[in-house]
């Protein structure tokens, strides 16, 4: 992987954590921490940051490793984490004990078109290897396709032919890396720059370990739109997204992480609207943990193994019932404080591996096979048939091998004899010779089974017949977001037989559904999937399974 390419990756999650600890912080407001002394002068990296730029983080690095948290990541256990510290020293002849600070900044993003113009800054204890990070852009496809130019070990890589594309690094300081990416002005140290909306952040550097600041004048203007587009339930939240800066403090104190988010508002009655926002947020955010209590038991139940979030959940529920907001002037601040020892590692790992508890990978699986519907219907205008059949009218094979195409399997479709039954001689030893595409496979099931509970319902009516002509979405008149695509049955089947959930709306349903505990997940045919409760009115179930039955959902939907 290139140098620009690894700034990229860290770019991407340098913005992930910082938003991640700011909307943290803004749903766990606590006290009013007391007022920064300013720094006498600005740490190297953050001299890089323009005053106004829409975002940017600055972390201490070396008090971060060496802090409970940094202990965290070093005990992770993750091939790609792994990956980057034997990557490090080849590339820079550094490792991440070497590292005193990062800084990342973006001037500005008013649209998608600024994404790619950022500012990377690391700063280290020991010399890099300069020769090698050299070697390493000199090796870019850019440099190779583009103008690579040297002088005094400042570097420029431009392409002129894929519209503007420039890449500058500034390896001058053999301790100090600058890297920048389509970035108007070249960025340069000036402690003594213009004041702008982040000075007054930038003078809490001194004992921070890391911070962080969006300006939202250079931020997307549809952030602060009012108009008839803007969902009622985001109202409440507009004051955040209308105000002028909101900046991220973060300090290490032995084993506690101190944060705290100021919002800086244009007025002071705009502030007050700032703080009922964040109250809000404070009380969707102990809601969500009712919610996340009852995932957890449920999860749980399912034999998923939950206890990494157990102790955190405890934790967070402490910082919410002790929370405070405060508002002095046009300024809202909200802290919090949270133990930096916890065991957070099994955490991080769960979530980074992209592992996934059983309901969240049946509504993964729901999701993407809803997602194929629309990509099949976009190239041929129409609905998958229930099932292929033969040139006698008789059923083949499911819709399910039909989909392989649209669920990236297409070497797997090309195996099937499409005309033949799915338990003849050529298609059965297909089905034994290959495993099942995981997307069809309901999580607790076993997987050497090669047996799906992801079946629909077919004819009368329903959303699937065998003809293969209905016409999507001109069909479906009573709406795809209320209309039942794919459902998880109570009986697995065999994924490549046509074996589907007959529909007769003059007969009782009967026990067709798999309920996990009192509910059960159903991708609708707009792509989106529903939690459905075990307590469902069978009169409700079969209005949501017809496509142009013209009736009116029950309550209980």
């Amino acid at each position: 992987m290139s140098v620009m390419s690894r700034i990229q990756l860290a770019w991407g999650a340098g913005v992930g954590v910082t938003l991640a600890a700011v909307v943290a912080a803004l749903l766990t407001p606590a006290q009013k921490p007391a007022a920064a002394e300013p720094a006498a002068q600005l740490p190297i990296g953050l001299q890089y940051v323009p005053a106004d730029a829409a975002m940017f983080g600055h972390v201490d690095f070396k008090t971060l490793w060496k802090s409970p948290l940094g202990d965290t990541f070093r005990k992770l256990k993750m091939p790609a984490f792994e990956k980057l510290l034997e990557d490090l020293p080849a590339t820079t002849g550094l490792t991440l004990e070497d590292l005193n600070s990062v800084t990342i900044f973006q001037p500005e993003f008013k649209g998608p078109q600024d994404i790619q113009r950022f500012g990377v800054i690391f700063t280290t204890s020991k010399p890099y290897n300069r020769n090698r990070v050299l070697a390493e852009l000199e090796n870019t496809p850019s440099a190779k396709t583009g103008k690579y130019e040297n002088k005094d070990n400042v570097v420029r890589i431009t392409q002129t032919d894929v519209g503007e594309d420039t890449i500058f690094a500034d390896l001058s300081d053999d301790k100090r890396l600058v890297f920048a990416h389509n970035v108007k002005a070249d960025p340069k140290a000036d402690p003594n720059r213009a004041a702008g909306p982040h000075t007054p952040l930038f003078k809490q550097a001194a004992g921070a370990t890391f911070l962080g600041g969006l300006n939202f004048a250079n931020l997307p203007d549809e952030l602060r739109r009012d108009d008839e587009n803007v969902p009622p339930q985001m109202r409440a939240f507009l004051p955040i997204s209308k105000a002028e800066t909101l900046s991220l403090v973060g300090k290490l104190t032995g084993n506690e992480l101190r944060l705290s988010v100021v919002v800086r508002s244009p007025t002071a009655r705009h502030a007050g609207e700032v703080e009922k926002s964040l109250d809000l947020l404070r009380g969707l955010a102990k809601s969500g943990l009712t919610e996340i209590e009852k995932e957890l038991k449920q999860a749980e139940a399912d034999g998923d193994d939950m206890k990494a979030f157990r102790p955190l959940l405890t934790v967070a529920e402490k910082v919410l019932k002790s929370g405070k907001l405060a508002t002095d002037d046009r300024t809202t601040t909200a802290t919090l404080t949270v133990p930096a020892d916890l065991p957070y590692n099994p955490l991080v790992e769960f979530v980074v591996s992209g592992k996934a508890t059983r309901n969240i990978q049946d509504q993964n699986n729901l999701k993407q096979l809803g997602l194929s519907i629309h990509n099949y219907a976009d190239q041929n205008n129409a609905m998958y048939p229930s099932y292929l059949v033969d040139k006698k009218g008789k059923p083949t094979l499911s819709w399910r091998v039909m989909m392989l195409p649209y669920v990236e399997h297409d070497a797997l479709y090309k195996k099937f004899k499409l005309d033949e039954p799915w338990d003849s001689d050529h298609n059965l030893k297909v089905y034994k010779d290959n495993p099942m595409p995981p997307v069809f496979l309901y999580p607790g099931d076993k997987v050497e089974e090669k047996k799906t509970r992801y079946r629909v319902f077919t004819g009368n009516g329903a959303g699937w017949d065998a003809t293969g002509v209905l016409k999507f979405p001109a069909a479906f008149p009573d709406g795809l977001s209320i209309t039942v695509a794919i459902v998880t049955a109570e009986t697995a089947v065999p994924w490549t037989k046509p074996d589907e959930l007959p529909f007769d709306p003059e007969k009782p349903l009967g026990k067709l559904l798999h309920f996990r505990g009192d509910r059960t997940n159903v991708c609708l045919f707009d792509g989106s999937v529903r939690a459905v409760n075990k307590k469902v009115s069978e009169k409700t179930l079969k209005a949501a399974i017809t496509r142009a039955g013209g009736e009116v959902i029950g309550d209980d939907w």
